[in-house]
């Protein structure tokens, strides 16, 4: 049985909660932003429970206001059907990835200024997956969007042309060639974290 686990939250969504004067739109307006993301969400895993392959699928409602979530997923895959298992996985990992609240598509009240918020995801694949892992993994796919960011009154951050998932495979399902491309993109993402670095070092000599 291969396992899947999920961590996700909503970026700024500290920001979001404070008054309008401190860049934010307030606890009761924030409500209706962090619901919109929670039914995202629910879409999407309702969408993946139809397939034959996926044994079980929980969401989990975490933090305060229910702005943190937990997907565990439990996938009955074959031999035969891991391919199509990671490209569905990968797939569900970028949709998450993509959400990001729009006013004027999702019904809010067109006098308010929203604060910028999109959904953050780290996951991991594998027999010994752990929520854990994918913590960890959200840690660090958050410290990546962060950096080089000019932060301003209300030190909320954006994506910047930047991912804000990262989904990281581990287990024997996968091929060798699988495992190289996997590293491959962590060497990249390792080379551009060090670009941004050099830049900013560069900016406060």
């Amino acid at each position: 049985m291969l396992r899947c686990e999920f961590a996700n939250d909503v970026a700024n969504r500290k920001v979001l909660v404070k008054p309008p004067a401190d860049g934010g739109i307030g606890i009761d307006e924030a409500k209706f932003v962090l619901h919109w993301y929670q039914l995202k969400l629910k879409e999407l895993l309702d969408e993946l429970k139809r397939l034959s392959w996926v044994h079980r699928a929980d969401l989990e409602q975490i933090g305060p206001n229910g702005d943190d979530s937990h997907i565990s997923l439990s996938l009955a895959v074959s031999n035969r059907n891991t391919t199509i298992a990671r490209h569905y996985i990968q797939s569900f990992v970028e949709r998450m990835g993509s959400l990001h609240f729009n006013h004027s598509t999702a019904g809010a009240k067109p006098s308010i200024n929203y604060t910028d918020t999109f959904m953050q995801v780290g996951a991991k694949c594998g027999p010994a997956a752990t929520f854990s892992h994918a913590m960890k993994i959200l840690q660090r796919t958050k410290a990546f969007l962060k950096q080089g960011q000019h932060f301003g009154h209300s030190k909320a951050y954006h994506l910047c042309g930047r991912s804000s998932f990262k989904l990281v495979w581990y287990g024997p399902a996968l091929s060798r060639t699988e495992n190289r491309h996997d590293r491959r993109q962590t060497n990249e993402q390792r080379k551009l974290r060090s670009k941004v670095a050099t830049l900013i070092s560069a900016q406060e000599v």
